[in-house]
């Protein structure tokens, strides 16, 4: 039995991948833009510029605890 492989045209043109791949691309905007508001609202809280950092480092640290994509 010989299969064809895929391509990403062909991978796009199916409704559910694409339903798929527009919700990560979403959801990956929305975790970007809470990670910079959350510096912000910091920073306006409490006028300190190393609280906000503190804080955006604070959001950014679980990044490199994430599980690798092998």
């Amino acid at each position: 039995m010989t299969t064809t492989p895929r391509t990403a045209r062909h991978l796009l043109r199916d409704r559910e991948a694409s339903l798929i791949l527009g919700a990560v691309l979403v959801s990956g905007f929305g975790s970007s833009a809470t990670a910079l508001v959350a510096g912000v609202w910091v920073k306006e809280l409490t006028a300190s510029d190393s609280l906000a950092a503190l804080a955006t480092a604070a959001l950014w640290a679980a990044v490199p605890a994430a599980p690798a994509p092998w």
